[in-house]
């Protein structure tokens, strides 16, 4: 990747592309903002709802999706698969962008991260109908250019981005040279799905419906749940998950979660971080295996994804490289990676 080319003052969009969420930043060629949804949302969930009066979008359509299964399609790839669908996510992007920055996106770059690689060439494809021009680039480069490692320097560094996500994981390592070159050096995916976001989601998940079964005496399996109730706990975890970062308790209340009986359980976060510990072992066993594979003095490690936002996680994975690498490394804390990989593509794009 050659980033040497110092920063245009032209405007620009940076979009990631997550399987579940979609990030939009603007770079308006002296500082970078992350587009809000006309809710407040600094992310677009990917779900789509078509009804018989109208299409909705984003947050709407998710809050639909318990009511209205049959007709909301959620996941990226599964949207991009028909073509009304993809049409109306692209439509509703660009209308988001406009509304947001005024500009005219017909005459604007854009850089895009896509999460999935089989689905880049379709985004671009699509994307470039809309805008002047559209580049693409992976979420680890573009995370080293929202943190500027793009730029020259005095000696080379080498970096480690770890991402944990919600649908998966992966450890990449890079190096930024002297010249402002970024340069790959190994990528490692991880094969064990209790990593990821999702696996703590279920967690949550299970632990909840255990205390609800416990207190309702009807019910043993979660399968016994209605699909509309499954979703309500998923979500409720959801929930239950984000709030357990910054507070240390949290009430979950669902009403009439199965034969009329509601759900009213708390959870602490000491008892979230015990849940915790089978994805804090799955990700330490996996960073250790990566690194007695790289052959190179690590200096910087650059933490990305929704999971190492979760304070238990986050210090346990810092205290991890610590150990194994040395006390000097720097660990760089980000923002969620959707936001940092928007930042950098919009950067890239200018």
């Amino acid at each position: 990747f050659d980033f040497t080319k110092k920063m245009s003052q032209q405007p620009a969009i940076g979009i990631l592309f997550g399987s579940q969420y979609i990030t939009v930043a603007f770079y308006n060629g002296k500082a970078i903002d992350i587009i809000t949804t006309i809710d407040g949302s600094r992310s677009t969930p990917v779900f789509i709802t078509k009804t018989e009066d109208e299409w909705m979008v984003g947050e709407s359509s998710k809050e639909q999706h318990i009511y209205n299964m049959q007709s909301t399609t959620t996941n990226l790839a599964r949207v991009l698969a028909v073509e009304a669908y993809a049409n109306e996510l692209f439509s509703y992007l660009v209308e988001l962008i406009k509304s947001h920055t005024g500009i005219n996106v017909n005459k604007q770059r854009a850089c895009v991260v896509v999460d999935q690689d089989n689905l880049r060439e379709l985004v671009v494809n699509a994307l470039s109908k809309h805008f002047a021009s559209v580049t693409s680039l992976s979420a680890p480069s573009a995370a080293l250019v929202a943190y500027q490692y793009d730029l020259p320097r005095k000696e080379d560094l080498h970096i480690a981005t770890l991402d944990i996500g919600g649908h998966s994981a992966c450890l990449s390592v890079l190096k930024a040279d002297t010249q402002g070159y970024i340069h790959h050096v190994a990528t490692f995916s991880c094969d064990d799905d209790n990593v990821t976001g999702d696996a703590v989601d279920a967690l949550v998940m299970g632990y909840l419906f255990k205390m609800f079964a416990k207190k309702a005496k009807c019910i043993k399996n979660i399968n016994e749940l209605s699909k509309k109730g499954q979703l309500k706990l998923q979500y409720k975890s959801e929930e239950a998950k984000c709030v357990l970062s910054s507070t240390n308790k949290v009430q979950v209340d669902i009403a009439a979660l199965f034969e009329g009986i509601d759900m009213s359980i708390s959870l602490t976060r000491s008892r979230y971080e015990i849940l915790l510990k089978p994805a804090i072992t799955a990700a330490e066993t996996f960073i250790k295996g990566c690194l007695e594979q790289i052959n190179v003095k690590i200096d910087h490690v650059l933490l990305m994804g929704g999971n190492l936002l979760i304070p238990k996680i986050r210090s346990s994975i810092e205290s991890l490289f610590k150990k194994l690498l040395s006390n000097d490394v720097v660990i760089q804390q980000s923002k969620p990676l959707r936001e940092v990989a928007a930042e950098g593509a919009a950067l890239q794009g200018s």
